[in-house]
């Protein structure tokens, strides 16, 4: 920008002449002199305030007019705005610039104009009073115009809404960051509470009033927003000045447009720089052969809110270390300090020392000659992943010993091992440690590439020493490590929990049907079926143990991972009862368990004793029934039979073989009756209760035919009914020799 020329000639003259003749032409207070002593331009600068460059010549610019319009009424508690109206007689000329003012006159507090930069002011006024309006407008060459004044009187609102704002709250700020951000150390949460007496919802506004214009480059936010009844305050810059009081505005306004204000003071805090004396350790890494040391020198410079801190080093190495020193890359903050030593005594030589003096951005200075000590930081050693205890699924295979079967546990070393300077290490070193109250464990470390592995057993007859229901168990690990100092770090110990999977039903049908028979020996009925499969995905040991049945099915077996049951009543009949046989056969609720020693697995299974029905084979036709007779009997000879005896048919002689049967050899009860008379039968004696003899049945004492028995069988569950007709008595001994019995006694 061309700087202003010095003013020529008179000033009270010339002003007195722009007054008199606004249009006219006029020297000013810049720019060279034409002939016609009229300042000549090249640039608007070349005229200076009041003037414009037209033509090539300064010529003086008319100020411009303004004038306004108050509102006919006004009240407390309303946004007022108030449009300039204003003119500018010059050519090409424009106003650029209004000021607006608010003076209180008889009212008790000031008004706040929102906006009295712009063509319209916007204002609020408090208190009930006159107030005085003023407007000054300027022009793009700098004119100003005449202020113009009116008088507001200012009615009190009835029924004006209310707000109060939170107590005051102060919090500190903090620097940070690259590029560097200051912000506060915590967002501040505002409050509100406000009331509307002509009813109706209240909505907020808050607005951030910085303490003065130095803190322009902060930058408030309030969160969600501006319109949250208590927002969260934040503020930040890009490493400007954010401290001081802040004044949080909030505004309710009412459903009618009126509005209520209050204040919430906030103070944010700021704190000197800080130098720490104290010796500055330094960490050391391990590159190329050589124990190097350094970094920045704002090191032992701090300032409590992270500002920008200015840093002047100076070093001071001892003799004989055999290190070499420098400092490089110098920055605002100072420089990077850099130690190099080929031996590690030579790093840990004493004497070495930093010599600062640092000023922050506000002037404030200190310095310290403090010690330089170089550390060997400590191998870390640590689970990968962070883990806090160690899950590990089991297996069950020979014990380590050789002898017996063992639940085992295993895996590979879970450390990882890392030095904080670089420094070379060795392989982490394991130990596998078992508790006391585990005579029966063992824990190994297994040596190997990277770090090894570990195994822990127990014998699978003590489970409860191997792993707790909850998974908890005896068994740790721990590791160690070392850098070339000889340091070591042993990890903490890393509890191990042993996983186990419950057994897994591999086959459950739900419901199974199972076959019976009676056992003569034994006087029992008797069942047994396969109930369920079940496997252990750990290979543990299974047992049955918990298995439930009833009184008749509760004898339950375990055998390649196979649960069956087996079934027994004994029968024993009383009186004319039936046989006990219905108590048996039919459905039995069972619970087929098997369990790995700490968990277990179940499956209901509804068992069914089946009992097939008994049969009686019917019967109709010609029965063979045989007697041998004499056809004639010698009169005198009592006894004798007087010619060749022969086979007849004999009615008296006929019986009815009827044999009922049951596939399951289940006793039965049987009644035989004829189909003209009553019962002739009787049930089948203990003695032969596994079937009906053999020719039990009903004698005939009539000739008459047909003749039908009815025989009825029941095996305690299912009843077989039969029948059995003879139409006719025959005898096939016809031609056959035969023996009479003795001969009857003679009448």
């Amino acid at each position: 920008m061309t700087r202003p020329s010095p003013l020529r000639g008179a000033p009270g003259l010339l002003l007195t002449a722009l007054l008199s003749a606004p249009f006219a032409p006029s020297l000013l207070a810049c720019g060279p002199t034409t002939r016609d002593g009229v300042l000549a331009c090249t640039l608007p600068e070349d005229c200076g305030p009041g003037a414009r460059c037209l033509a090539g010549a300064c010529q003086a610019s008319t100020p411009p007019t303004a004038d306004f319009s108050l509102p006919a009424s006004l009240t407390t508690n309303r946004l007022v705005a108030v449009s300039a109206a204003v003119t500018d007689p010059d050519p090409g000329d424009a106003v650029v610039a209004w000021a607006w003012t608010v003076t209180r006159l008889t009212a008790a507090c000031d008004a706040d104009a929102d906006v009295a930069d712009g063509p319209a002011l916007q204002a609020v006024f408090w208190c009930a009073g006159t107030y005085e309006v003023a407007l000054t407008v300027t022009d793009a060459a700098g004119a100003e115009s005449a202020p113009v004044r009116r008088t507001a009187t200012v009615a009190l609102l009835d029924g004006a809404p209310s707000v109060s704002a939170g107590p005051p709250a102060a919090v500190d700020h903090r620097c940070a960051g690259a590029p560097l951000r200051c912000e506060l150390v915590q967002p501040v949460i505002l409050s509100a509470e406000g009331q509307a007496p002509l009813g109706g919802p209240l909505t907020y506004r808050w607005t951030a009033l910085p303490p003065d214009a130095s803190r322009a480059e902060a930058v408030p936010h309030l969160s969600p927003s501006a319109a949250a009844q208590a927002p969260a305050l934040s503020i930040t810059t890009g490493g400007g000045a954010l401290s001081g009081s802040w004044r949080l505005r909030v505004r309710a306004e009412d459903a009618q447009g009126n509005l209520a204000q209050a204040y919430q003071l906030v103070a944010v805090g700021n704190r000197a720089p800080l130098l720490d004396a104290a010796p500055l350790a330094l960490d050391h890494r391990h590159e190329g052969g050589a124990y190097l040391a350094g970094g920045p020198l704002s090191i032992p410079v701090s300032d409590p809110d992270g500002d920008p801190v200015e840093v002047d080093l100076a070093l001071e190495e001892p003799a004989g270390s055999g290190c070499t020193i420098g400092l490089t890359a110098p920055t605002a903050t100072g420089g990077t300090y850099a130690l190099s030593c080929p031996t590690p005594a030579g790093l840990a030589a004493p004497g070495r020392a930093l010599v600062a003096s640092a000023a922050d951005v506000n002037g404030a200075t200190a310095s310290a000659a403090i010690p330089i000590e170089v550390r060997n930081r400590l191998p870390l050693v640590q689970v990968a992943g962070g883990l806090a205890a160690l899950e590990l699924d089991h297996a069950v295979g020979p014990c380590p010993s050789g002898v017996g079967t063992c639940f085992l546990a295993e895996g590979t070393n879970p450390f990882v091992a890392t030095d904080p300077d670089g420094d070379p290490l060795t392989d982490v070193t394991l130990v596998a440690g078992v508790a006391a109250d585990r005579p029966g464990s063992t824990g190994e470390a297994l040596p190997g590439p990277g770090g090894g592995a570990f195994r822990f057993a127990t014998p699978v007859t003590t489970p409860a020493e191997f792993r707790a229901v909850t998974g908890e168990g005896g068994f740790w690990l721990t590791a160690t490590a070392s850098d070339p100092f000889g340091a070591s770090a042993p990890a903490p110990a890393l509890p191990v929990r042993i996983r186990n999977r419950a057994p897994v039903l591999q086959l459950a049908p739900g419901a199974a049907t199972a076959p019976h028979r009676y056992d003569t020996a034994a006087a029992s009925y008797l069942a047994s079926a396969p109930l369920a499969a079940f496997v252990d995905p750990d290979g543990d040991p299974l047992d049955a143990s918990g298995s439930a049945g009833d009184e008749s099915c509760g004898a339950f077996s375990f055998a390649g991972g196979v649960l069956s049951v087996a079934c027994a009543r004994p029968y024993l009949p009383g009186g004319d009862a039936y046989p006990t046989l219905s108590g048996f056969a039919g459905a039995h609720a069972l619970v087929a368990r098997a369990a790995d020693g700490w968990e277990s697995t179940a499956a209901p299974v509804a068992l069914t004793v089946a009992s097939e029905a008994p049969t009686v084979p019917g019967y109709v036709g010609a029965i063979e029934a045989c007697s041998c007779q004499c056809p004639l009997w010698e009169p005198e000879l009592p006894g004798v039979c007087g010619v060749e005896p022969v086979w007849g048919a004999d009615p008296a002689h006929a019986t009815f073989a009827l044999r009922p049967a049951d596939a399951d050899g289940d006793p039965l009860a049987a009644t035989f009756t004829l189909a003209a008379g009553a019962p002739a039968g009787a049930a089948v004696s203990p003695a032969s209760r596994n079937a009906l003899p053999a020719n039990l049945a009903a004698t005939l004492s009539s000739a008459t035919f047909p003749v039908t028995v009815i025989v009825e069988v029941n095996d305690g569950v299912s009843r077989a009914t039969g029948s059995w007709t003879a139409t006719r008595v025959t005898c096939a001994k016809t031609g056959q020799a035969c023996t009479l019995p003795a001969a009857p006694a003679r009448r």
